[in-house]
């Protein structure tokens, strides 16, 4: 099932949240960079979180939710489980623009929800869970794409069994 939830809405409840202190004080406002400043050297993402000591670097993405015993990865996880896409390089050079960019030493991550209804989001919301029922997944620990296509990770919540693929 596609998400029932706007990206925006998941990305604005994440940095409200994260800026609110719980990963410690803020140097300043968190930066949502332009379109155009988000697709140049040193962009990719969609937020900086100014934190004191280093600044994190989040690219949000919604996440599918796949509970059907006949969906691609149900023989890995055996229960109901998520996705969330990539944009294919043949579209977008975002994901390499995050390797290059976690590669120069920055916090960059993607980070996806582990829900994908607004009474989800909303419960998230009110109890300041947002940022524990998601995923954040290091551009590097992906890798580099093996082609143009689409490509996704897939993950079940909660858990270490995170599926590139």
């Amino acid at each position: 099932m596609q998400p029932l939830i706007s990206e925006f809405s998941y990305g604005f409840v994440l940095t409200q949240e994260l800026a609110s202190g719980i990963l410690g004080s803020l140097t300043g406002a968190p930066i949502f960079p332009s379109l155009r400043e988000e697709g140049q050297a040193g962009g990719g993402y969609d937020v900086q979180i100014p934190l004191v000591g280093f600044p994190l670097y989040l690219q949000f993405k919604l996440s599918d939710h796949l509970s059907r015993s006949s969906a691609s990865e149900w023989s890995v996880f055996g229960e109901p489980y998520y996705r969330m896409h990539l944009r294919p390089l043949r579209h977008s050079d975002q994901h390499n623009l995050l390797l290059d960019f976690e590669r120069a030493g920055n916090a960059v991550y993607y980070a996806a929800p582990e829900f994908h209804t607004q009474p989800e989001l909303n419960s998230a919301y009110i109890g300041n869970r947002v940022a524990l029922e998601s995923r954040f997944f290091s551009p590097l620990a992906i890798g580099p794409l093996p082609s143009q296509d689409a490509h996704y990770v897939a993950f079940n919540p909660p858990g270490d069994d995170d599926l590139p693929a």
